[in-house]
């Protein structure tokens, strides 16, 4: 699901990993970025959290080398995404949660993973 950075999907442990996955990962990577939903049908709450995604972008590109290399996401990455709502966001409504879908969630974690495919699992993993 999260094809855009190759460096993740070049391991040859990985089933069709290796040199010749990751020609095909680069291959179809075009088709990776599409989504999986209607935006239009997505809460204020989503739309907030895919445009902080994006702003953070370029800060998370930059640093998908040390992300790499450390095997872990910096704190102060961690810190500059915790504010947006993202390590939260599968806790229902009804435990002080966005309360989104699991589509919606889905969009966000696949805006996270375009930049840099270990944050977009972290957070995954974290909401």
């Amino acid at each position: 699901m999260f094809a855009h950075r190759l460096h993740r999907l070049d391991d040859p442990l990985i089933p069709g990993g290796g040199e010749g996955g990751a020609a095909l990962v680069a291959a179809t990577s075009g088709l990776c970025r599409v989504g999986i939903g209607n935006r239009s049908r997505l809460g204020l709450v989503t739309h907030r959290l895919l445009a902080a995604a994006r702003e953070l972008g370029p800060q998370i590109r930059d640093r998908s080398a040390e992300i790499e290399a450390v095997g872990t996401l910096p704190m102060d990455l961690v810190d500059a995404i915790r504010p947006t709502g993202a390590f939260r966001l599968c806790v229902p409504d009804d435990l002080g949660g966005p309360g989104v879908t699991a589509v919606e969630s889905l969009e966000v974690f696949e805006e996270f993973a375009y930049h840099d495919g270990s944050v977009g699992w972290c957070v995954a993993i974290a909401s």
